[in-house]
């Protein structure tokens, strides 16, 4: 069924010379509205004795149809709802035909009605489909999306996305390109709405990867909004929307780590927004606080560990980031180390896969001895990730005052790992001395043994 091919119109009603809502208002009386509907709902009927109005009759046809406010909104829901799909269709062509000159607005708001739309959705084809956006919406999709997606608040209604990607030929007229880039991120803040059906994430999906693999400034600008939002995804969509919008062998940019975890207020600590102190008058600023979650279980003196929300850390996302080998840059470990989100940093390093590097630069390692960051700093000691030699090189060229000096607790840190790693050594040496005891003279055994203990201690 196409639109062209539905009877011709019979109705031809010629407009009033003047229109005001004293002579053609609605909703002065039940009675009035009433014989608004029946009148309108002829021409879905195709009932011929329509021409055959009076003046009181076209006057209010006139009314009812074209008033913009409440009048018209009230007319029009009423009318379509009491309409089969096929009956939404014809009436809709009787609409089409109307060529008032005041009219134009008014008819796209027929047509762009939710039960206006799902009918088109189920019984016109691609061809019918695109008679109405050339000549009901001025031949742009933009035009069509601006009426049909829209609520009077200039907000993505998701009933009425999901109602224009109800079949593919619906959809392809509507968005042959996908959601216009104009548009996207508005329908992204929406995607934690209930009624959001995989057919939207897919159109999303299917929208950011087209856009990313054009590879110009609008690839950038895409995954910028991807990335920053991730949160307005439900959790069960979100992992596999990525691997939608990245199919091999496209890879996300390195960037995207630091946008994931840290932009937008997703960081795992949350500032405190009420400390007023005055740095430059000696006060101290205040240690980052726990999010608000692991704040309730925080110990009540003040040896806070980071914070180990792990919706915030986005981890299964991590884990196919590295996956992907995705580098991670330097700017997300100078975060890690400055927030002490040593749970992040350990679930890395666990997670990640034999051929991939970590990478933690000297940059992470300045901010974590700069900050006194304890519990970072004896995650790169127990994992190795930097020698003493280079702590103490770095905690001696620390930028502002020229020289550092680090805490007593970081001091510990590094004598704790230095000693634990020379025990190693001795005990080893003891293995082997004991090993070959039998073969030493028994005075040069035990001097041995007594040197390589008071080594130990």
């Amino acid at each position: 069924m196409t639109f062209r091919t539905l009877p011709q119109p019979v109705f031809k009603i010629p407009a009033p010379n003047t229109l005001c809502k004293e002579t053609y208002r609605v909703n002065e009386s039940r009675d009035h509205f009433d014989r608004a509907i029946s009148l309108i709902r002829k021409l879905a009927y195709g009932d011929m004795c329509v021409t055959d109005y009076d003046t009181v009759e076209k006057s209010i046809f006139s009314g009812a149809i074209t008033f913009y406010s409440t009048d018209s909104k009230m007319v029009r829901k009423a009318v379509l709802k009491s309409l089969t799909p096929s009956q939404v269709i014809t009436l809709l062509q009787q609409v089409h035909y109307i060529d008032w000159l005041w009219f134009t607005d008014t008819k796209k708001e027929w047509f762009s009605d939710l039960i206006s739309i799902k009918a088109m959705a189920s019984l016109l084809d691609s061809e019918g489909l695109r008679v109405i956006r050339d000549d009901v919406f001025d031949g742009t999709e933009q035009n069509m999306l601006r009426y049909m997606m829209f609520d009077c608040s200039n907000i993505p209604d998701i009933t009425r996305i999901n109602a224009m990607i109800t079949t593919d030929t619906m959809r392809t007229v509507c968005f042959p390109n996908g959601i216009p880039v104009n548009h996207l991120l508005r329908v992204v803040r929406k995607l934690s709405n209930a009624e959001c059906g995989p057919e939207i994430f897919k159109l999303v999906a299917d929208t950011m990867q087209f856009n990313i693999a054009c590879g110009d400034v609008t690839a950038d600008a895409m995954e910028d909004l991807l990335w920053k939002n991730v949160t307005n995804i439900p959790e069960y969509y979100r992992l596999a929307l990525i691997k939608a919008i990245y199919p091999d062998p496209f890879v996300p940019k390195t960037e995207c780590w630091t946008k994931l975890i840290f932009d937008h207020g997703q960081l795992c600590n949350t500032w405190n927004e009420d400390g007023d102190a005055d740095p430059s008058t000696g006060e101290d600023i205040p240690d980052t606080p726990f999010c608000d979650d692991c704040a309730q279980e925080a110990p009540d003196n003040n040896d806070q560990p980071s914070c180990h929300c792990k919706d915030r850390f986005h981890l299964g996302i991590c884990s196919w980031l590295m996956q992907k080998g995705v580098p991670i840059p330097a700017s997300l470990w100078e975060q890690v180390a400055y927030y002490n989100l040593y749970h992040f940093a350990y679930f890395l390093h666990v997670e990640r896969p034999k051929s991939y590097s970590l990478d933690i630069r000297q940059s992470a390692l300045l901010k974590c001895i700069q900050f006194d960051r304890l519990a970072f700093a004896k995650f790169l000691v127990q994992f190795q990730y930097f020698s003493k030699a280079e702590f103490t090189a770095y905690s001696v060229h620390l930028p502002g005052d020229g020289q550092y000096t680090p805490s007593d607790e970081m001091t510990a840190i590094l004598q704790l790992s230095n000693k634990k790693r020379r025990r190693e050594g001795v005990a080893n040496m003891q293995s082997l001395v004991d090993e070959w005891k039998e073969q030493l003279p028994g005075g040069f055994h035990i001097e041995i043994c007594n040197h390589l203990h008071s080594m130990y201690k």
